[in-house]
């Protein structure tokens, strides 16, 4: 074959010599063929290109996608419905194999057929519904089965797509079970939750907790503009309107404290935390916040700060005898000048004393044997050791013997022969003379409160426990005597101690009933005890203040549902506002929540949606089907609750959504619960797949040429119309059968054939002459062209045949 590139003709050249001395020649015009070779080529590619693509898109997609011919076999499916189906029965799939087969539960066998037989009467069918059992995995899937035609309309199977549905129907439980928690919740805080617009600094949203922290109702938030000139202290004005001016900017601290003025006069302690809004325009739109009262702490604050100050008076003037003691020699380090009141020596002499010369025989036993149990403790983690409250009687330098109180801590110690001791001690004569003569009347009180389920306890002036009911031991865990004598802070944690010292000290320097009181308690068992606490003041006979009397309850189990009832409502906040799908409520016709995936999707903001129909935002075209949806679903109608329809967000650009919806109670009236799910480019890619199906499968058959799809052993898995015309076999005939059953018998070397099929599998294009027998026994040949390519994500070799008996 030659080109003769004066005529742009190609010719085939066959020269014989019938008698010797002579040749004949013979020129054959095969421009058209050669034309018509290349537009196939052209083809092939083509036909290539949208098989990647179209097989690029399907196991791209995270919905199940496959279709069916009419025995239900697969001809095609994509990754995820393999998963999928391996999940939910355990089977494997393959193409030509039947899908009813692959599933191995009876009712969603049925439901399968049931679809399927419907799609293939020429029905789209659209199904929902949990699918497998607990035995391997259960899913919600959500399937389309939609009828495969010809061009001339014959159905020839079916395509389905199917999404999994789980997750959101797991969220949607979910989320109707918290609604009514939620909204509980933001409307019973006791921190103020607070949104302002921005540039106009009006406020959008206050909660209830308003009106008990500054006096004003939100309604009045609402209505004044200026609202905040009038709370802030004049002491704060300045800082206020530097922060307002930074805050336009989107330049705001993420939290400070001010003080306000209340509406009755006082002044309070506010400490506010700032979250900055923007639009999707990334311009400041809003900000939000929570504002505590802190006023108790910060009066606790000052009042430490003076405590502070007291205390270093007191310990440089106190009469009670504060020392230093070497735990491991017992030798004092250092004592404090009051020592010679207490027991007649200098410090000079005790410093060159120990400590058994100052104690009874009993009382240096109960050191010795406690002071290392007490160490091994705090080595091994017990903190709460380290203090210790003990009466041992101390020998003076006459030799007379008093009662002293000691309050004992035990500092240092990272490892043993690290500690020392420092150690208060206070003569306590007259109280145990005081505390002898009360010893009768103690008894009736006992018997009357050991009976009681709160724990009774009396404290002496100094805070020290003088008195523990019974019922400590299955309140706390402790015996009554081992809390006699130490301080109710010292079985609390370090922080709630220092809370609790400063709380009670506001009512004791006054002598003032104590109310309730919530505080934390370490049991002896080391778990934490939730104890409300309430007390009278004591006095003596002659008006004296003598301590306090006082009941503690358990409310361990209430604070814990309390405070499991508030992670509840805060996990569901934030699921709210962190979900992916659009989340609204709809009641009298506008939305007066929407959460913020809505609002970034719908591109206006909460007021605008609360002030303006719903009906707004919808495609004119499906504003009456809306409509009608939701006024029958507010009339308790049943049907299905998902409906797509189309919306126009505040740049006019158009959204298809997917919306689900349940009638719900929103501030008293039935409202609906809308969840919308942005399917606008799953649209898209639905009908790019479409039509890119559609025009795959009208170039395969339109092709007059034979094309055969073969497996790498040459099975064949599809043929077009043109190889069904050329040897007069039904499609059916070709599929899993080989070329063998095709070729003329003897006319073929079926060992090369083989090598053909190697060598395109291996990426080698093949050409080669193939002699078959149509259905009729007639004999003729074909040029085969043969590459390897992919169908359907799976390797293939491609085979394109053209009939040569004319050219033959």
């Amino acid at each position: 074959e030659v080109l003769f590139e004066p005529l742009g003709r190609h010719f085939h050249i066959a020269v014989f010599s019938p008698k010797k001395g002579w040749f004949a020649t013979v020129f054959s015009d095969i421009t058209h063929k050669k034309q018509a070779e290349e537009e196939q080529a052209e083809i092939h590619r083509t036909l290539e290109e949208q098989h990647t693509l179209f097989s690029a898109v399907i196991n791209s997609a995270a919905s199940n996608i496959f279709s069916l011919d009419k025995e239900f076999r697969y001809i095609v499916f994509n990754r995820q419905h393999a998963a999928t189906m391996k999940a939910l029965f355990g089977t494997e799939i393959s193409i030509g194999k039947n899908i009813l087969e692959c599933i191995t539960i009876e009712k969603d066998r049925a439901a399968m057929k049931k679809n399927l037989t419907a799609a293939l009467a020429g029905n789209t069918v659209k199904d929902e519904g949990y699918t497998g059992d607990h035995t391997l995995s259960r899913q919600y899937m959500e399937p389309s089965f939609n009828p495969i035609r010809t061009s001339s309309g014959e159905i020839t199977g079916v395509a389905v797509i199917s999404r999994d549905g789980t997750e959101r129907k797991k969220a949607e439980k979910a989320l109707r079970t918290s609604e009514e928690r939620y909204r509980r919740l933001t409307e019973n805080l006791q921190d103020i939750i607070f949104r302002i617009s921005l540039p106009s600094r009006n406020f959008e949203y206050v909660n209830p907790a308003a009106l008990p922290i500054t006096g004003y109702t939100p309604e009045e938030f609402y209505a004044d503009a200026g609202i905040m000139q009038k709370l802030i202290h004049p002491d704060f004005q300045n800082n206020l309107a530097h922060h307002w001016e930074r805050m336009a900017k989107g330049d705001i601290l993420p939290e400070y404290e001010y003080m306000i003025c209340h509406k009755n006069g006082t002044t309070r302690w506010l400490h506010q935390r700032n979250t900055i809004v923007r639009d999707n325009t990334g311009h400041v739109a809003a900000v939000e916040g929570v504002v505590t009262d802190v006023t108790d702490r910060k009066n606790a604050e000052i009042a430490l700060r003076q405590i502070e100050e007291r205390y270093r008076i007191i310990s440089e003037n106190t009469g009670d005898v504060i020392w230093l003691l070497d735990p491991e020699t017992l030798k004092f380090r250092f004592i404090s000048p009051s020592i010679y009141r207490l027991l007649g020596y200098t410090p000079e002499e005790i410093l060159a004393m120990s400590l058994p010369q100052v104690l009874t025989p009993e009382g240096l036993r109960y050191v010795q044997e406690s002071t290392p149990r007490t160490i091994r403790k705090i080595l091994n983690g017990d903190e709460s050791a380290r203090i210790q409250r003990v009466y041992i009687d101390n020998i003076r330098k006459d030799g007379s013997v008093i009662p002293v109180e000691i309050v004992a801590t035990l500092l240092g110690g990272s490892e043993p022969g690290t500690f020392e001791i420092l150690g208060v001690s206070r003569d306590i004569s007259e109280q145990k003379k005081a505390k002898d003569a009360l010893l009768e009347s103690e008894e009736k009180f006992r018997t009357l409160v050991e009976t009681t389920s709160d724990l009774v306890w009396e404290i002496d002036d100094r805070g020290t426990y003088t008195y523990v009911s019974p019922r400590v031991r299955e309140l706390l865990g402790y015996e009554p005597g081992e809390l006699v004598g130490k301080s109710p802070f010292t079985i609390m944690p370090a922080d709630e101690a220092e809370l609790m010292t400063a709380e009670f000290r506001r009512f004791s320097v006054s002598h003032q009933p104590v109310p309730s009181i919530i505080n934390r308690c370490i049991h002896k068992d080391g778990s934490i005890v939730i104890l409300e606490t309430t007390a009278v003041p004591i006095f003596s006979k002659d008006g004296r203040f003598a301590g306090y009397r006082g009941v503690d309850r358990d409310i361990t189990q209430r604070k814990i549902a309390q405070d499991a009832l508030q992670e509840s409502e805060e996990r569901y906040r934030t699921f709210v506002e962190c979900a992916n799908e659009a989340i609204f409520v709809i009641q009298d016709g506008k939305i007066p929540f929407c959460n913020k995936n809505g609002l970034d999707l719908i591109g206006y903001d909460s007021a605008w949606l609360a002030t303006h129909p719903f009906l707004d935002l919808v495609h004119p075209d499906d504003r009456k089907p809306a409509l009608d949806r939701h006024l029958r679903r507010l009339n308790g109608e049943s049907f299905e609750p998902r409906a797509e329809l189309r919306v126009i967000d505040a740049q006019k650009n158009l959204h298809w959504l997917e919306i689900n919806a349940v009638n719900v109670p929103w501030d008293g009236k039935t409202s609906t619960l809308n969840f919308a799910t942005d399917i606008t480019e799953r649209k898209k890619a639905d009908d790019a797949l479409r039509e890119s199906e559609t025009s795959y499968h009208g170039l395969f058959n339109t092709v007059k040429e034979a094309i055969y799809i073969q497996d790498r052993d040459g099975h064949f898995l599809n043929v077009n119309d043109g190889a069904v015309e050329m040897y007069g076999y039904p499609r059916e005939f070709f599929i899993k059968k080989t070329p063998v059953v095709l070729a003329a018998p003897g006319y073929n070397d079926l060992h090369i054939l083989q090598e053909h099929f190697e060598r395109a599998f291996a990426g080698e294009p093949q050409y080669f002459e193939f002699w078959g027998k149509r259905a009729n026994g007639e004999i003729f040949p074909k040029d085969v062209r043969l590459y390897h390519g992919s169908y359907f994500g799976k390797d293939v070799l491609i085979a394109v045949a053209t009939d040569i008996t004319d050219r033959k």
